[in-house]
């Protein structure tokens, strides 16, 4: 619970269990998209109701990502994020603090995969309102979804390291 000053009512925050899309795509450069699906609820009193805030995006900023508002221009490097690639098609994504973003499986685009690994980076990019639950049509519906995202100000990401793992048993 939270008490705030100038406020009548204490107000509540409930955060639901986290988790995570993840789609491999290309813009001008290889790109890892996360849709995080973490929701804080606050409400009044004991009830937890009202707004859904996406607290996530302003965690990912604070651990070294950027805000992009251009996508045709590959984000700095966020040090210390790493892509775990493992076997076919695993993936883990760890944050700067070693903390698990996601683990779990991208679907097994080879070349998507090598050119990674060879150049040995990809973008990632992580915003709240993606739809990667619904594939794109074209890649000109998947850009607009990313530039809707940009100009409302919840698009981040940063240029990581990516690193083959030995397949897990």
């Amino acid at each position: 619970m939270f008490d705030i000053p100038g406020l009548q009512a204490r107000l509540i925050a409930e955060e639901e269990p986290t988790t995570s899309r993840v789609v491999a795509a290309w813009l001008p450069f290889p790109v890892l998209l996360l849709e995080p699906v973490s929701r804080v609820s606050i409400g009044e009193g004991d009830r937890v109701a009202g707004d859904r805030v996406d607290g996530l995006a302003s965690w990912l900023l604070v651990h070294g990502l950027h805000l992009v508002a251009v996508l045709t221009l590959q984000p700095p490097a966020a040090p210390g994020w790493a892509a775990e690639l493992d076997g076919l098609d695993g993936l883990r994504v760890l944050s700067p603090t070693a903390e698990l973003v996601f683990d779990g499986t991208l679907g097994p685009d080879e070349s998507w995969r090598a050119a990674v690994t060879d150049q040995g980076s990809c973008v990632l990019m992580a915003g709240a309102g993606l739809d990667l639950h619904r594939a794109p049509a074209t890649a000109e519906e998947l850009y607009a979804r990313l530039a809707d995202v940009a100009a409302a100000g919840r698009l981040v990401g940063g240029t990581i390291t990516v690193r083959r793992t030995s397949p897990s048993a």
